[in-house]
């Protein structure tokens, strides 16, 4: 595979240097247009000129038939997997997902996102591909989406560089050829392709801008809402509202017509005196802070006209590629401008003469409404918060018509690269799970009392599935009894899943701080980011993901039962990059708290919340606890699960109850030596989130934790609390209560 993530993380600090440059110098002139559009509607900030070259291609689109201003789509989410229209899901069949070439045990990982152009061309950005080695042993993965099915795997293309490749580092894109033919002998042409207009005009500041993207790697997302157009820059660039991730550079922004107008390449962090900033306004920390912390202002893109221009003046040394090249060129004339329609002329000149500079710019004769159009409402305060997400507020009675921007100093500070995604290992079936002897001794898995067999999910459960569904990996089950429950085995660990709470009932694992096993240096966010998915064995329906309770919880985190840093552990490389990426599945996910996940908690939504120095014990137990386990002998088996008896009252997300539990358990079991008579010793602790509503609004233990045996439980009393069942040799190793 060409791409190597440090030298990607580079390129883009340079970049996100120059954006947040551009941001700051635009200041005055873009607060100034934003007022505008507040007083008089989008446009107003525009100048004549692009105003009649607007008004002009939308009568043109009228006159041809072309549905104009109908995809605009009001919700409330700002991104979703599925298409809002027709016309989006026609945008979005030439947007790609980059990945490495998937193998027959190895799944292809998503790195970013390409467009698909005349001539089998293919259109991302120069950070991504600074040259054609870099797209060597890559593909283009499109049609990988989210169906009334699952996640639909879509079809791969290799891409070929040695066809085509020019990068332009000045204004970050790159093109390069895609085989025409698929891994799978699909055809190429039948997917189409986006046609490169060239004209300006094509959207004013104010309007809506759309993008297609391939969020964290992940199955394709619309952004649709949420997505004003703040700017257009003279030098190439356009500024905008609309919501990007980690993996979204080479995405296809739109106007609500679906046309193309932008390449998306980079966000726009806030700075200040060189540090880069928190969402809480604090300094960002690459070492302690992961990517979703860090506070942005706006995202870029390069406007296709400046793509174009660039493209105009290359002159290749390869016939064959030129001739490419050319090709799509000529393919980049816009169809409804200066098209030969008849009026043209008359009707150019008629629009020019009703610009006024006073009033609303698009007050044009009623030839040329434009259907659909309206102004926004002055009064609005707008609050830049999290990665590039905006929420719009109503008006204080006797607010400013448009509140400034955050100011941004031109120098910035080094980041980390945001095309890094979790490499997940995709073979299910040779995952080998918990390992029972890891101690020296034979630990056995936990099982659940009769009373609650019927909540979990069974290998008669998984037998359906897999028969009824595709892309169901096929697991072995031989000697397992049909109503046994499916134990969903991953790297260092397992766990058994209940199908009615959709959260795990327990899970197992083996953590080995040992430095043998610690020989991959890389940091955190190395390894990739938050980059949740669901477990394919098991239905979604029965997963609590993300759309279910996670987003639209304001202070709810992803928590770990299995800790991330407990099991990224093993051989340099692949191993640990496996091990890291296993815990990120939703099966091991549970609804917490943020001041009770994590251990120094800030919170986006009011970062004043926090400021007492507010410990999470959850966060600050497992931070504890890793280096308990560091210190004696490295090595430890964890059993830990959220208590499924003890749930606060349903919550309603989307038209579902959602159930959150009051409160997590931990039973620790280690030896106290290491050697093979050593003796076995285990340690139960049972931690509660339930007094976050008196104290934040959603229940939490307001105590930090000087010693675990503040938290300390009996084996019994948690077997009884619970439903789970220990080993007998670990309810015999029980250490005595404080």
């Amino acid at each position: 595979m060409g791409i190597v993530a440090g030298e990607i993380a580079a390129a883009r600090r340079a970049l996100l240097n120059d954006a947040a440059k551009r941001w700051h110098r635009r200041q005055q002139e873009r607060d100034a247009g934003l007022g505008k559009v507040e007083q008089f509607g989008p446009g107003a900030a525009d100048p004549p000129l692009r105003q009649m070259q607007f008004a002009v291609r939308q009568a043109n689109k009228a006159r041809l038939g072309v549905p104009s201003f109908a995809e605009r789509v009001i919700g409330t989410r700002d991104f979703t997997a599925f298409s809002p229209s027709v016309l989006a899901t026609a945008a979005a069949g030439t947007v790609a997902r980059i990945t490495d070439l998937p193998g027959a045990n190895h799944e292809a990982q998503g790195l970013a996102t390409g467009i698909l152009l005349p001539g089998g061309l293919l259109l991302t950005n120069y950070h991504v591909f600074p040259s054609g080695t870099y797209a060597v042993e890559c593909a283009a993965n499109f049609g990988y989406a989210r169906d009334d099915r699952g996640i639909n795997a879509g079809s791969y293309f290799e891409l070929d560089p040695t066809g085509f490749f020019h990068a332009n580092e000045t204004f970050d894109f790159a093109l390069v050829a895609v085989k025409a033919t698929g891994m799978k002998g699909e055809s190429l042409d039948a997917l189409g392709a986006t046609q490169l207009i060239e004209a300006t005009g094509k959207v004013l500041v104010g309007m809506g801008l759309n993008i297609v993207q391939h969020p964290q790697g992940g199955p394709r997302q619309f952004a649709v809402r949420n997505n004003r157009l703040l700017d257009i820059l003279g030098e190439g660039y356009l500024h905008y509202e609309t919501d990007t991730e980690p993996g979204s550079s080479g995405s296809k922004v739109t106007n609500t017509d679906w046309e193309l107008v932008a390449l998306h390449h980079s966000g726009v962090p806030r700075m200040k005196d060189g540090r880069l900033l928190r969402t809480d306004g604090s300094t960002w920390n690459e070492q302690r802070d992961d990517e979703s912390s860090i506070a942005w202002v706006a995202n870029e893109g390069i406007r296709v006209s400046r793509i174009v221009d660039e493209l105009k003046k290359v002159q290749l040394g390869d016939a064959r590629m030129q001739a490419r090249l050319d090709g799509l060129l000529a393919a980049a004339a816009d169809p409804f401008e200066a098209s030969g329609l008849a009026g043209l002329a008359d009707l150019t000149a008629a629009t020019a003469a009703t610009v006024p500079t006073a009033v609303p710019p698009l007050a044009v004769p009623a030839s040329l409404a434009i259907p659909g159009s309206t102004a926004m409402s002055a009064g609005q305060v707008f609050n830049f918060s999290g990665p590039v997400t905006l929420h719009v507020y109503a008006p204080a009675a006797s607010g400013p018509a448009v509140a400034a921007a955050p100011a941004v100093t031109p120098d910035a500070a080094a980041v980390v690269g945001a095309e890094k995604t979790l490499v997940f290992d995709g073979d299910y079936a040779a995952r080998r799970g918990y390992d029972p002897k890891f101690l020296g001794v034979r630990i056995g898995l936990p099982k659940v009392v009769d009373a609650r067999q019927d909540e979990l999910y069974t290998v008669a459960d998984y037998r359906q599935f897999f028969d009824e569904y595709r892309n169901v990996p096929e697991l072995d089950l031989t000697g397992l009894a049909a109503t046994s429950p499916l134990e969903l085995k991953y790297h260092h660990y397992s766990l058994v899943l209940n199908k009615q709470l959709r959260m795990c009932m327990w899970t197992a694992s083996n953590c080995d701080y040992r430095s043998v096993q610690r020989q991959d240096r890389r940091k955190r966010s190395e390894l990739g980011g938050e980059n949740w998915r669901a477990d394919p064995r098991v239905p979604q329906a029965l997963q609590l993901l993300n759309d279910d309770v996670y987003g639209p919880g304001k202070r709810i985190d992803r928590g770990h039962i299995v800790r991330r840093e407990d099991n990224c552990w093993g051989a340099a490389g692949l191993p640990t990059d496996y091990a890291n990426a296993d815990t990120y599945h939703y099966t091991n996910c549970t609804p917490q708290h943020e001041a009770f996940n994590q251990e120094n908690p800030s919170n986006k939504q009011d970062a004043s919340l926090y400021k007492n120095g507010q410990k999470g014990i959850w966060g600050q137990f497992e931070g504890d606890l890793a280096q308990a386990i560091e210190d004696g002998g490295g090595q430890a088996v964890l059993f830990a699960g959220p208590v499924l008896a003890d749930l606060f009252d349903p919550v309603t997300v989307a038209g579902q109850a959602i159930r959150i539990p009051k409160k997590f358990w931990k039973v620790v079991v280690v030896m106290d030596g290491p050697k093979k008579t050593a003796n076995l010793k285990s340690y139960g602790y049972l931690f509660s989130q339930s007094d976050v509503v008196k104290k934040y609004g959603f229940g939490f233990e307001g105590v930090a934790l000087p010693a675990f045996n503040r938290q300390r439980i009996s084996l019994a009393e948690l077997s009884a609390l619970t439903g789970v069942q220990l080993a007998p040799n670990v309810v015999a190793a029980e250490q005595p209560m404080p």
